[in-house]
């Protein structure tokens, strides 16, 4: 008999979406597979669902049809439908299976094998996620030790969560290429589908990516005003950029105001020079649009897997990618642009209070950070392990008892406290309350805090253990300047980046086959199972 197996994921448009549409039917063949959709408002008949076992999370009205702000009670349930969390205890209840897989970011496997140990459901639960920072807090997977095992998509992912500590084990699975993108013949020819106004003869650079904090767009843009204000007269043909992405939403990149500020900067008006495709397009239609561009660009501050790059290659595309976290593992060192290491604030571009408000919380290696780091669930951490009475304290930027405006008058309190021979327990835990302000004070004051005597005085666990420059996440973000000079060098040999490509898409093409990465998955997953017998 078949075990059952529920896989829960995305499966609107998502990169999760792409990785579950490859790999389901396959494991439906071995497996009693049940599918539980998340992070979508969208029909089955509009996700078109090839499996017959199958639930989509349902999102109430009013939540969708209100107008959520982060770190708002509404955004808060909304992301408890979005996510599954609803939904998981009683689906598992449904169907009852003895093998759970959740495709997802870290903090969202957190919460789903969290509800099945509060279950005390006894299965096989797999977290399969990416990494997409170097550097991360050495907590930052601690909740991920109830999952039986991980699975990540490269050598580098594993290293990332090893240095942690993490002691479960860990498996590599790389994503398949979907078998749509292949090249194609005369490809310029399609793009007249596309472009008005540019020609076969035209040089197109295209970056296909998600308008997110992480993709860093801005360096796109950027550098190809640099590559203008530096190249461009040495060369005798357009150049223009394709961005394939989403529009401004209110918390991401505002392309017309960055390129306006850009204009001014470079004292260069390339309006007409960059072409922006908002609307989603067919997998065939993309295919035609990859097949017409002649490079790909990507300057990521860090990716699980990054598959656009991967299909780019697969079609015999040149590419020029960040040298980070997977891309510097699998991809040619002419392919790579030089990339530093730099904080989580500076490295990943945000609003101001936005960034900041994430970094502190890293900063101080808080177990759950939700919402995008605005606010997030109160953790209390205890700072004084002793029984009897338990005391609460916050600090925050508000006034009232038992609250503190800073960490000094904290440790004031505890300096007295220390000097009585009282039993007691005392928790805290710190509030930012969306404070811009109040973040850079707290973050200033543990910067001077002499943390070894701070832990060994009070048994302080909120705080690293070292040095916080330790706990504090850092990403490699590539160098402008650097993509400039690369862009053009393809322009002036591109035989030479083309043969590469060429040979790489063979290799690709070969190690990333959909079938061999489906049974390298089967592999895991009896390896897995004989393990638990």
């Amino acid at each position: 008999m078949k075990k059952k197996l529920l896989w829960i994921s995305d499966y609107d448009s998502s990169g999760y979406s792409i990785v579950s549409k490859n790999l389901l039917p396959f494991l439906n063949d071995k497996y009693d597979l049940h599918l539980l959709v998340i992070n979508t408002l969208r029909d089955k008949n509009y996700l078109n669902i090839e499996l017959d076992k199958y639930k989509i999370i349902s999102v109430p009205d009013f939540l969708q049809n209100t107008s959520l702000s982060i770190g708002s009670i509404l955004k808060t349930m909304f992301d408890e439908y979005m996510y599954g969390y609803n939904d998981l205890k009683s689906y598992v209840n449904e169907i009852k299976p003895e093998i759970i897989i959740s495709l997802n970011d870290a903090q969202v496997i957190e919460r789903h094998v969290k509800i099945i140990k509060e279950m005390d459901y006894k299965c096989i639960f797999l977290g399969y996620l990416p990494i997409d920072l170097e550097i991360l807090p050495i907590n930052f997977f601690e909740n991920l030790e109830k999952c039986t095992a991980l699975i990540t998509m490269s050598n580098k992912s594993k290293n990332v969560i090893l240095n942690t500590g993490f002691k479960k084990d860990i498996y590599i699975l790389e994503h398949p290429i979907d078998n749509n993108f292949t090249k194609l013949e005369n490809p310029r020819q399609f793009r007249k589908m596309f472009f008005k106004d540019i020609t076969e003869d035209d040089i197109l650079i295209m970056n296909s990516n998600v308008n997110d904090i992480r993709k860093r767009l801005d360096i796109t843009i950027e550098s190809y005003y640099i590559f203008h204000k530096n190249y461009s007269h040495l060369i005798d043909k357009n150049v223009y950029l394709i961005l394939k992405t989403n529009d401004f939403n209110g918390c991401n990149l505002n392309f017309r105001d960055y390129c306006n500020k850009l204009n001014l900067k470079y004292s260069i008006d390339l309006s007409d020079k960059i072409h922006f495709i908002f609307e989603k397009i067919s997998i065939s239609d993309l295919n035609q649009l990859y097949n017409c561009v002649d490079l790909y660009i990507s300057t990521t501050s860090g990716e699980g897997w990054g598959l656009s790059a991967f299909e780019f290659i697969s079609i015999g595309k040149p590419v020029l990618i960040s040298d980070n976290t997977t891309y510097n593992e699998y991809f040619n060192k002419d392919f790579l642009i030089k990339s530093e290491q730099k904080p989580l604030s500076e490295g990943r571009y945000m609003n101001e209070q936005h960034e900041n408000s994430f970094y502190i919380l890293f900063a101080l290696g808080y177990e759950s950070v939700v919402n995008s780091g605005i606010t997030y669930d109160s953790s209390i951490n205890s700072l004084y392990q002793n029984i009897g009475k338990n005391t609460i304290y916050t600090i925050s930027p508000e006034k009232g008892d038992d609250c503190f405006n800073t960490l000094h008058d904290f440790f004031k309190l505890l300096n007295q406290i220390n000097k009585k021979p009282k039993i007691f327990s005392l928790h805290v835990f710190i509030d930012v309350k969306n404070n811009y302000n109040f973040c850079s004070s707290i973050f200033n004051e543990l910067k001077q805090i002499d943390l070894k005597n701070v832990l060994e005085n009070y048994k302080l666990t909120f705080l690293p253990n070292n040095s916080i420059d330790k706990f504090i996440s850092k990403v490699n973000i590539p160098c402008k300047y650097d993509l400039s000079t690369k862009i053009h060098d393809f322009i002036i040999n591109p035989k030479k980046y083309r043969a590469i490509s060429k040979k790489d898409s063979i290799k690709f093409n070969k190690m990333f086959n959909k079938t061999k990465i489906c049974n390298d998955l089967i592999n895991i997953l009896d390896n897995i199972l004989a393990k638990s017998n």
